[in-house]
């Protein structure tokens, strides 16, 4: 299938987002021509929206002088670890890209994107209970200790250890 661009923002205290296009199309349109620009949004599940962008535009081609462009999204919204302590920020979003880069090359799960953010949220949500940039970030032992060993049971303790993404730009910022 499609491999698209893959944007990942980190938003703190309110969680991740990871944005990846799945499908990219351009049609020749024949015959009389409507400007169109429409995105159309729905919810796959509570942490999973998937998006569809139409439009149309002119081109500068002597034989094709418009096309319809069409692209589909899927945008993963996960939280952060829950119950944590926030003792000093330093570092956090490093930690949190070093835990998401380290699943995406270390795992082999069926849905690599979830696993990645939510591996992401948290280390950098571990990171964030130490003072300084490295000192509390976890050993591998740790993530073996506190996770599990294999990929099935680090993917479970993760869903439970990672809240939701909060969409309320007033968050206090409490973890």
């Amino acid at each position: 299938g499609h491999q698209g661009k893959q944007v990942v923002i980190s938003k703190g205290n309110l969680g991740a987002l990871c944005i990846e296009n799945t499908e990219l199309s351009t049609q020749a349109l024949l015959g009389e021509f409507k400007y169109m620009n429409q995105v159309d949004m729905s919810f796959k599940d509570s942490k999973t929206v998937q998006i569809q962008h139409s439009f149309t535009d002119q081109t500068t081609l002597p034989s094709i002088q418009h096309l319809l462009f069409a692209s589909s999204y899927v945008m993963q919204m996960y939280g952060v670890l829950n119950d944590v302590y926030v003792l000093d920020t330093t570092g956090a979003g490093d930690a949190f890209i070093g835990g998401f880069l380290l699943g995406r090359f270390l795992s082999k799960v069926k849905d690599r994107s979830q696993f990645c953010l939510e591996f992401g949220c948290w280390v950098g949500g571990r990171k964030v209970q130490g003072i300084g940039a490295r000192s509390s970030l976890p050993s591998a032992l740790e993530v073996d200790d506190l996770l599990g060993r294999s990929i099935e049971t680090v993917q479970m303790s993760l869903a439970k250890e990672i809240g939701e993404f909060c969409l309320d730009e007033d968050h206090d910022g409490a973890l």
